[in-house]
């Protein structure tokens, strides 16, 4: 689908969104890792508030453990990696409101369910699997919000709606 450059004008807000996303994703996972490898007590108080920091669930990188749990290093590098495909694919050409409802229900469904597995003692503490999920979490939330997003419209034209230009009839 070929865009024109209204339409690049557009999607600049989302961009420029995009872009602050990666920068303080890039920071926030900076330090996690930092925190980490000095084994530092204030940055593990500081993501108390953000998560549980059970230790079984926290994922170890060499000889430090990082201060938050996989599930949710899953879920904030994957909204550094939604920025990042945002901010380079422009994705809102491609992705469609249905798609984009579908990956985000599926996404929280698949955590929904693993904690619930988990609750029912089906299986037992899967690391792996929770970074993964949380992954396409943060992911799914991030570009569900980018590509919903309603963008400025320019003084010479209509009102932006809420629709997707993937989803805009030609005509």
């Amino acid at each position: 689908m070929k865009s024109n450059k209204g339409e690049s004008r557009r999607s600049q807000p989302i961009r420029n969104i995009a872009l602050g996303g990666v920068i303080c994703g890039v920071v926030l996972l900076s330090i996690l890792l930092l925190v980490a490898w000095h084994e530092s007590n204030w940055g593990h108080e500081i993501f108390s508030h953000i998560c549980h920091q059970k230790g079984d669930r926290c994922l170890i990188l060499g000889r430090a453990t990082l201060p938050v749990c996989s599930r949710c290093f899953g879920i904030y590098l994957g909204i550094v990696l939604g920025c990042f495909a945002q901010l380079f694919l422009d994705l809102r050409l491609w992705l469609t409101s249905n798609t984009l409802w579908t990956v985000l229900a599926g996404a929280t469904f698949a955590n929904g369910l693993d904690v619930l597995l988990e609750l029912m003692y089906v299986y037992s503490n899967q690391l792996s699997l929770r970074f993964v999920l949380g992954l396409c979490l943060g992911a799914s939330v991030v570009l569900f919000v980018l590509c919903r997003a309603v963008t400025p419209s320019l003084p010479n034209q209509n009102r932006c709606s809420n629709r997707l230009p993937s989803e805009v009839s030609e005509g």
